[in-house]
């Protein structure tokens, strides 16, 4: 289903694509919204990055999601059984750039899941790296029924925010193409 707080994270990418196009001495660039996330266990949660790059500069693109230990850099994350990475990308020809977003989906979420998360890419001799999200876990209502993080209203709701989304993306693509 989707949800408002995904619909506000697509529109503010969307923003950031046309306001802050990649460089020419950048060759890649890692966008999304900063946020703090608080969640309660048992809950789930997606986080979505997007990755602009040149594919002349970039023939090999590495984009992730890792977490930030206290005492480690930033540790790639991997539980198959909790965690889903999806991705997909599009491409802009005309300004010769390609958009790879990234989406992290965990659930089942517990106080252990806690901290900061960051989305990088590498590629070539370039990095980037994302801000950090905070995510909090409230322990005080542990044992009531998990809300999920991306919940919505009604049918007829998310409808209306889905139509809403359709046409503000719409109209920031028409904008973007419209800048020179």
């Amino acid at each position: 289903m989707w949800c408002v707080e995904q619909t506000l994270d697509l529109i503010t990418i969307l923003t950031l694509v046309c306001q802050l196009p990649l460089t020419r001495a950048s060759v890649v660039e890692v966008m999304y919204p900063k946020k703090e996330i608080k969640l309660i266990e048992g809950s789930s949660i997606k986080l979505n990055c997007t990755a602009v790059y040149q594919p002349k500069n970039c023939t090999t693109l590495s984009v992730y999601w890792c977490r930030r230990l206290e005492t480690n850099p930033c540790q790639s994350l991997s539980e198959p059984d909790r965690q889903l990475i999806t991705m997909n990308e599009t491409a802009d020809p005309q300004n010769n750039i390609r958009y790879r977003d990234v989406m992290l989906e965990m659930w089942n979420i517990s106080a252990k899941d806690a901290g900061l998360f960051q989305c990088q890419a590498n590629c070539a001799n370039s990095s980037a790296n994302g801000h950090f999200i905070t995510l909090n876990i409230d322990r005080t209502s542990a044992g009531s029924t998990p809300k999920p993080a991306n919940c919505c209203g009604s049918k007829q709701t998310d409808l209306i925010v889905l139509l809403v989304a359709t046409v503000a993306t719409l109209f920031l693509w028409l904008e973007c193409q419209s800048v020179p």
